[in-house]
């Protein structure tokens, strides 16, 4: 913009030679606009801008000269009795035919390691190189899984509080809630939890959750069905000589949404 201005500012000028300043005005603009094109910041044939921003190492660019570098050949998963390996290998960001600096190795594994222990399916998870030569590896992935069974057995008061059922009511225990919630964990070795609820008593109360993590192919939409069911004297419409008076209901709720 500021080359433009001046060329045509010179176009006004009567007593000097115009051509020769204009020719020289062109000349200084075209020098300055090679040096702002050169300033742009140089990235690799074969390194992308992101990889430049973030400090990420590039497990598929060729070996460098200047680097020892490795190439993963085989991976192997033990202790995985229940869990899938694809479960597994979904967390990690190696794979086999990668190829990646000595240097990164370490702090890749390490990151890897979190990420499978964020599942939350295993007590723990181990990661060790395996050396082929000198130039080729294997990851020895070993986890130890967790109990993925949880009953959960239920007992709660249908009042507002203790002293209520025991002084308003005479401890009647037709007005308790009792039963049991189930938590199943890793469902067929996919990660898929499934949530059970049965509740009898004064308030009845069935649940089903059923939870799939990955749906699509690329593992990263998840869905989840919800249907619940209560029924019995669970509503308090009025209340009575400082007592709650309930009237029968009959709920039923079915959900289905993605996370």
């Amino acid at each position: 913009m500021i080359c433009l201005s001046i060329i045509r500012n010179v176009s006004w000028l009567s007593n000097v030679n115009s051509s020769a300043v204009l020719e020289r005005v062109t000349f200084a603009c075209a020098i300055v606009l090679s040096i702002t094109v050169s300033a742009k910041p140089f990235i690799g044939s074969n390194q992308t801008l992101a990889d430049t921003i973030k400090g990420v190492p590039n497990l598929k660019q060729p070996p460098d000269s200047g680097k020892q570098y490795l190439q993963i050949h085989e991976i192997v998963i033990k202790g995985n009795r229940l869990t899938r390996n694809p479960i597994i290998l979904r967390e990690l960001r190696l794979k086999p035919g990668d190829i990646i600096s000595e240097m990164d190795l370490d702090y890749v594994l390490k990151k890897d390691h979190q990420k499978i222990f964020n599942l939350r399916l295993f007590n723990t998870v181990t990661i060790v190189p395996v050396f082929r030569d000198s130039t080729n590896i294997d990851l020895s992935i070993e986890v130890s899984e967790r109990w993925y069974t949880f009953p959960i057995p239920r007992f709660q008061l249908s009042d507002r509080n203790f002293n209520e059922w025991w002084q308003n009511y005479g401890h009647d225990w037709s007005r308790v809630n009792y039963g049991v919630k189930l938590y199943q964990y890793n469902l067929w070795g996919r990660n898929h939890t499934l949530l059970l609820k049965a509740q009898f008593g004064f308030q009845k109360n069935f649940q089903l959750l059923y939870k799939i993590p990955y749906i699509n192919k690329q593992q990263k939409q998840g869905l989840i069905f919800e249907m619940d069911f209560t029924s019995g004297n669970s509503v308090p419409d009025s209340t009575i000589d400082h007592k709650l008076n309930y009237r029968g209901s009959l709920k039923t709720r079915f959900k289905i949404f993605t996370f």
